[in-house]
């Protein structure tokens, strides 16, 4: 009786062993990775520009005309996970992106009596927000545009910026469930562009009469955002029934010759 019970708990404990396998064997994958694209440049990106003239004698406060900020964006659109593939287990949603900005200042004429120095302070904000990701935005890029005009003479100047890079990988603001389809949902890329006129030696801008200069600016950003999904298949993976049955039984036939 002895020998029955062991032989028992034997097959038993072998059994266990390979349901444990079974469980062990289960698949995690990866979706291919769906990647769109952005490409925010003129005409969708207003130039942005401003003109400071002070040409009436008898208007003494300097006139400022100015489109500034301009922003313009792009939505991208995501497929939510196939839960007909699995059980979701992670999101991962990284992005590649280039960014420039040319900005320029124009002295047609400075009829002051002293050199002066014209600026243009230019600021560029890019952000890639959704309601599934935390909001991502690099530092604020800031510069200056400039050209100096000795009296009764003209300028023209300015800086460009391009080929920077802004990449990285989106912290996740919502559940992986959130995640699960049918259905999509929207990320956005957004550029703002804004400009700002200045002139030194007074650090304002009020200067001689019958004075005019004015600035531009010109920002892109494009790159694209990819999405791939982690999960686990909804079912463990055993190894063939046959093959356990087989060392099963043949423990069995072992022990009970043995008892024999």
């Amino acid at each position: 009786m002895r020998a029955k019970f062991s032989c028992m708990g034997l097959l038993a404990g072998i059994f266990a062993f390979l349901a444990k396998c079974a469980v062990a064997n289960a698949i995690t994958m990866t979706t291919l990775p769906e990647i769109e694209t952005f490409n925010l440049t003129a005409p969708q990106v207003p130039q942005v520009n401003f003109e400071v003239s002070n040409s009436d004698a008898n208007t003494p406060p300097v006139k400022i005309d100015t489109n500034s900020p301009q922003t313009a964006s792009q939505v991208l659109t995501f497929n939510k996970f196939n839960t007909g593939l699995g059980t979701l287990t992670g999101v991962s949603i990284t992005f590649t992106t280039s960014y420039g900005a040319t900005a320029t200042v124009t002295v047609p004429n400075n009829a002051d009596s002293e050199t002066i120095t014209f600026f243009a302070d230019a600021k560029i904000d890019h952000s890639l927000t959704g309601g599934f990701i935390t909001p991502q935005s690099p530092p604020q890029q800031a510069f200056s545009a400039s050209c100096q005009a000795d009296p009764g003479k003209t300028c023209e100047s300015g800086p460009q910026s391009n080929n920077n890079t802004f990449n990285g990988t989106a912290g996740l603001a919502a559940p992986l469930t959130s995640f699960n389809g049918p259905g999509t949902y929207d990320l956005t890329a957004a550029l703002t562009s804004a400009l700002a006129p200045r002139i030194t030696p007074d650090n304002g801008t009020s200067f001689a009469d019958n004075s005019t200069f004015d600035g531009t600016l010109n920002a892109n950003w494009s790159g694209s955002v990819t999405v791939v999904y982690t999960y686990e298949t909804g079912a463990a993976v055993p190894e063939p029934l046959s093959l356990y049955l087989l060392v099963a039984g043949l423990g069995g036939l072992a022990l009970s010759r043995r008892r024999r």
